[in-house]
């Protein structure tokens, strides 16, 4: 289940395919997958998350896409 406020930045972006895109907060990991489905593979996702326990949950959720 994604919230809200994780769903709108990748739907308020003028997304392109081939952006390079940089996530800065990136745990879970629901809004670098999101755009990756929107630009369908089509870009270059830079995602970076500083805690240990949210990146393990980052890199968890983008092993199951």
């Amino acid at each position: 289940m994604q919230s809200l406020a994780s769903m709108m930045p990748a739907l308020c972006l003028d997304l392109q395919p081939g952006q390079k895109i940089l996530d800065m907060a990136a745990a879970p990991g629901s809004k670098t997958t999101q755009i990756a489905s929107i630009l369908r593979g089509k870009c270059q996702i830079t995602a970076l998350e500083k805690f240990g326990v949210r990146h393990e949950k980052l890199v968890h959720t983008i092993d199951m896409q």
